[in-house]
């Protein structure tokens, strides 16, 4: 037989073969349709196999790892973001004057006003830590200029002073309390922390029982803190406890995971930065608004170094 009259009988031959070939294919990986089965032979050449249960395969592409910093955790986040968190401590008029550290940490109730205006109109977002901790699980989306105020220890001039202007402002908030010293003189009591976590405008944080130095407390003490003051606060006003501040801003990578394994979400300390991103939800770091209204304000905010 010639080669000219043996080629229609090969390509018959091979026509039979690939009618065969794709009939064994199309029942056994049941494409939906056609354009699937294509597809999957077309993406064979530079895919990666992935083993299932079953004895059968599927293919994906194969993906460039993905840049840590790129990560989305809402549709509507790229990390790192611009998220002020503001730490105060005492908003009063102090009566003591040789109470030098408690006016170095003091903001005068007619100061906190401006800059809660100054924030108002410059269209700041405020928000809750815990709210923050929603964003960083993909659960809510990052508003519009966002910020955050804190206040730390729980002392009773935020009952007094800050809350009533903060309800004028529907400002959002974080008040840090230290459990332990719920009643005592300077402190909030039990009810205002009732009263405050029920009308839902500030969330209620821990600040451990006894304001101890996670740093440099031993592993014991750190837990029985962590988990003595969250037990404590959420059996106060009902409801879980998602955020904490380290007292002093002491922290190490030991409490760091300790904090995590008592189930907060956030864990603030004092540092100063803008810039956040899911990496640093157990070191978050915060800027002191001093004394700054205004554009002074607004400046200090636009700051990237500290």
């Amino acid at each position: 037989m010639s080669k000219n009259s043996s080629a229609p009988v090969l390509i018959f031959f091979i026509g039979i073969v690939c009618i065969t070939l794709g009939s064994f294919i199309g029942i056994y990986f049941k494409p939906k349709n056609l354009l699937q089965l294509i597809e999957s032979n077309l993406y064979t050449l530079g895919l990666q196999e992935i083993p299932r249960a079953s004895a059968r395969v599927s293919f994906i592409r194969k993906e460039k790892p993905m840049d840590q910093k790129a990560i989305v955790t809402s549709p509507s986040v790229m990390w790192p973001q611009y998220v002020p968190i503001l730490m105060y401590h005492y908003v009063e008029y102090v009566k003591d004057k040789g109470d030098t550290i408690r006016q170095s940490l003091d903001t005068l109730p007619i100061t906190f006003e401006k800059q809660l205006e100054t924030l108002s109109n410059g269209g700041y977002t405020f928000m809750t830590m815990r709210e923050l901790g929603d964003v960083f699980d993909g659960k809510r989306r990052l508003p519009d200029k966002p910020l955050i105020l804190t206040f730390d220890d729980g002392y009773g001039d935020f009952y007094t002073d800050a809350y009533p202007l903060l309800k004028k402002y529907n400002a959002k908030a974080t008040v840090y309390v230290i459990s332990g010293f719920i009643g005592y003189r300077n402190y909030m009591n039990e009810k205002e922390i009732q009263e405050i976590a029920k009308e839902g405008l500030v969330e209620i944080g821990d600040h451990t029982v006894h304001h101890i130095s996670l740093k440099y407390a031993p592993n014991e003490e750190i837990q029985k803190e962590l988990a003595e003051s969250k037990t404590k606060l959420e059996s106060l006003i009902g409801m879980p406890v998602f955020s904490f501040a380290y007292p002093n801003g002491s922290y190490d990578d030991r409490s760091e995971i300790f904090v995590k394994q008592a189930g907060f979400s956030t864990a603030a300390g004092t540092k100063l930065g803008v810039l956040l991103d899911p990496s640093m939800r157990y070191k978050l770091t915060r800027i002191r608004p001093g004394a700054n209204t205004g554009t002074d304000l607004l400046k200090r905010l636009s700051l990237n170094s500290f």
